[in-house]
């Protein structure tokens, strides 16, 4: 069964660096404390992004479970931590960045919290930044109901459904994990309609059979698509299945072309007097600030 569902999401755009340094998550647990004040314009869509300089098995070599990081947030009873709402750990093979979606629920975590921590083990975290957003729109590009199973059942997402689709665009699957069976691991594996060839654009969270493992009681996975796995979609068309994931949507996210601001002829900003200049998040911003601002009331374009 297909649809054409369109909805108003979110995109990534900017980025505000809120930690850095050198930390390494060993087994005797560190973190990387972040304060929440640097998420004070959040809205859901935004993501947390940490980067890690190393991934390395060999900094506990009894950890069995691969290298990962994970997010906390000291909302609980007197402060206490509980994992960031709608998150689960994220397993990594190289370095690079793991992305972590704010979602409403943690935002309303947010409010009864003053930090965010950083965990994780065997790698080596180096910068902690928050992720801004602009408008995307969101088409379903299947929907239905496919019980995975034990590797019982698929299903395709035509080729003519990518025919728009660019470098960038996020496919989300959304789905619940099936719980009443005794398996302890919830699996995707995205192929090439009628091949065996995995896609590419999330190999860093694939293993050795090329599936990508999600945690018990997630309900959504998303991923960031290359230019060569774009290319062949348009082609081939994706065929999914898995263990244990009962699949009811499949979403293309694509950026809004020339997204408006909502500000009509703007004026360029004239030179810089006494009166304060905000940002449009109301923030107070000095002469070298470069955008849109608010000065005595009226919008200008300041350069």
């Amino acid at each position: 069964m297909f649809a054409a569902f369109v909805a108003v999401s979110v995109f990534a755009q900017s980025r505000i660096t809120l930690w850095e340094g050198e930390k390494t998550l060993d087994s005797g647990w560190p973190n990387v404390e972040v304060s929440l004040s640097g998420l004070a314009t959040a809205k859901a869509g935004d993501k947390i992004v940490v980067t890690t300089s190393k991934v390395d098995a060999s900094i506990n070599a009894s950890w069995e479970y691969g290298c990962q990081v994970f997010l906390k947030v000291n909302s609980g009873a007197d402060y206490g931590w509980e994992d960031m709402a709608g998150t689960s750990a994220v397993g990594l093979k190289e370095p690079g960045e793991a992305k972590f979606e704010i979602t409403d629920k943690a935002l309303e975590q947010f409010k009864k919290a003053t930090n965010f921590y950083v965990q994780g083990m065997c790698v080596v975290v180096s910068k902690v930044e928050f992720e801004s957003s602009v408008a995307t729109t969101s088409t379903q590009v299947w929907s239905g109901e496919c019980v995975f199973g034990n590797w019982a059942d698929g299903f395709s997402v035509p080729a003519e459904k990518f025919a728009n689709a660019a470098a960038g665009d996020v496919l989300e699957f959304i789905y619940t994990t099936d719980t009443e069976t005794t398996e302890k691991w919830w699996q995707f594996k995205t192929i090439f309609a009628d091949t065996k060839e995995a896609l590419s654009s999330n190999k860093d969270e694939l293993n050795e059979y090329d599936c990508a493992s999600v945690a018990s009681g997630s309900t959504s996975y998303k991923i960031v698509l290359n230019a060569g796995d774009i290319e062949k979609l348009k082609v081939k068309g994706l065929f999914v299945n898995g263990h244990y994931n009962i699949v009811t949507a499949v979403n293309l996210i694509q950026p809004v072309k020339n997204p408006s601001t909502g500000i009509n002829n703007a004026l360029v900003a004239p030179a810089a007097k006494n009166a304060p200049v905000y940002n449009l998040a109301g923030q107070q911003v000095g002469a070298s600030y470069k955008g849109v601002v608010i000065k005595n009331g009226k919008k200008y374009v300041q350069k």
